[in-house]
């Protein structure tokens, strides 16, 4: 089905253990999807989708997709998760963000102090068409943010979670879901159109809440994009390790730091190991946008 090679390949991956992941497939499947006659994938149908750009296949999982750790096994060069999103407070949102783990609890899925591949065009450029939709469709009780690096599964190729949260009503919304795929599209086009250039630095940053408030002027600055971002809560498992694999697992890979200054704990401790492995950093307060 993709006649040309070089083309680059994305799988779409939803779950049928999600209801906002389904929903969201749904209203995919009204921008050109076709269903495969031939392959199927855990007992689903495959469907995918023929652009002059790229090549994307739609897959449906059994299984949550925190714990699909066969991603890996997929043969696209790139992944996209629709899902939804959970909070303890319920709150009506919008996400985007990339996986893995800063400490050792797998209860979400991944694996123990391990960050996937990140995937920053796809995080920067899908953040900026959520929020114009947003603004579009005057969604002001609509939480559009990024969030920290969290859960599962442990992705080896570029990827991102694009999310909707947080309860029922939210993930059964068809016009939200419209939103979200309208949104991977329109975001495949523009990254995989020959006139995209990705002229972002990469920073990696830490500090911060969960929906790291402070790192959204970073998404909406013209120099910037970000890979993964460290919360406040997990900083104290920085170390020089696990710090050097983020700056790495990236693509294109990070070359600076960008820091929630009043977001980090034990900042003293953080800015002396980023300057001992000499490596540059910017505060969020210094980021224009």
């Amino acid at each position: 089905m993709n006649s040309n090679p070089s083309k680059k390949t994305i799988a779409i991956v939803c779950s049928k253990d999600d209801p906002a992941s389904l929903n969201i497939k749904n209203q995919l499947l009204e921008f050109g999807f076709s269903k495969s006659d031939n392959e199927t994938y855990d007992n689903e149908p495959v469907y995918y989708l023929e652009r002059e750009n790229y090549s994307a296949k739609l897959y449906t999982i059994s299984k949550d997709a925190v714990f699909f750790d066969e991603v890996n096994d997929l043969k696209e060069e790139y992944v996209v998760f629709p899902s939804e999103h959970r909070s303890e407070k319920n709150v009506p949102s919008l996400t985007v963000h990339c996986t893995g783990l800063w400490s050792d609890d797998t209860t979400f899925g991944g694996k123990p102090k391990s960050l996937s591949i990140a995937w920053p065009a796809f995080l920067k450029e899908s953040f900026l068409i959520l929020k114009q939709k947003a603004e579009a469709n005057d969604l002001k009780d609509i939480m559009i943010t990024p969030e920290v690096t969290h859960h599962g599964p442990f992705v080896k190729k570029p990827h991102a979670f694009i999310e909707i949260g947080s309860t029922e009503e939210q993930w059964n919304n068809a016009g939200l879901a419209k939103i979200i795929a309208s949104t991977i599209i329109e975001t495949l086009d523009k990254i995989f159109s020959p006139d995209y250039n990705f002229n972002y630095k990469v920073a990696f940053g830490i500090g911060g809440t969960h929906y790291c408030n402070n790192f959204i002027k970073v998404f909406l600055s013209k120099e910037f994009a970000l890979s993964h971002i460290c919360p406040k809560y997990a900083n104290d498992y920085l170390n020089e390790e696990l710090i050097l694999q983020a700056m790495i697992s990236s693509e294109p890979k990070a070359e600076l730091v960008i820091l929630d200054w009043k977001g980090i704990q034990d900042r003293q401790r953080i800015k002396s190991l980023i300057e001992s492995m000499g490596i540059p950093y910017l505060k969020t307060k210094n980021i224009k946008f």
